[in-house]
């Protein structure tokens, strides 16, 4: 190998180096920013009035149907599928999350946008995984080799699996009203909800 091809082999290395700390720097900021706010609101026993933040921990229950996620096939209660460009990360990536209702601790949880504080699930290769990975991307008219991504796609998914014992923190709302014996006395119930402005946190159980 000549010096300049040695040199120009060096570059290219750093540059994927760099780019790849990028991402899983990014990747952890995430999880702390998430966990910061686990560890920083009360606990919903704790709460009075609707539209507190509050946190719930306990383990998951689904509560009507699961989900699949599309890159792990692992069925589910809430995931967060990513792709992004291998060598330069994408101004915006590519991701995809959905949750279905579940419960915490008797508490239902409902949202359609979370932030998570729970590892990724690894994807190992095989022809199997390579067909979830084309389907992902499939559905938004793109490929793993495409144009799109510099230097071929790279995945990674985020699952919340139902019997997973987590904290979870939301915004508390009425859930309806509990009769223990008559209207004078019917215990309201809460629930925590989220929406894409206001995510829920669902994170490792803090307690």
């Amino acid at each position: 190998m000549s010096t300049y091809a040695a040199v120009a082999f060096g570059s290219s290395l750093a540059i994927i180096v760099a780019r790849h700390l990028r991402l899983t720097l990014g990747h952890r900021r995430e999880r702390r920013r998430a966990r910061e706010r686990l560890e920083s609101v009360t606990t919903i026993a704790d709460v009075t009035t609707e539209g507190s933040l509050a946190r719930v921990t306990g383990v998951i229950e689904a509560t009507k149907h699961v989900l699949i996620a599309p890159l792990s096939g692992l069925e589910c209660v809430a995931y967060r599928a990513r792709a992004d460009s291998r060598t330069q990360p994408l101004i915006v990536p590519v991701v995809s999350m959905k949750l279905a209702r579940f419960s915490v601790a008797g508490i239902d949880i409902e949202a359609d946008s979370a932030e998570l504080d729970v590892p990724a699930v690894p994807l190992f290769p095989s022809p199997e995984q390579r067909d979830r990975y084309d389907a992902f991307l499939a559905r938004l008219g793109l490929e793993r080799h495409g144009p799109a991504f510099s230097g071929g796609a790279t995945f990674d998914e985020t699952v919340i699996t139902d019997g997973m014992r987590v904290t979870v923190v939301g915004t508390v709302m009425h859930a309806g009203a509990e009769a223990s014996g008559d209207y004078r006395s019917s215990e309201h119930r809460w629930k925590l909800v989220g929406d894409r402005e206001h995510p829920i946190v669902i994170g490792r159980a803090l307690d």
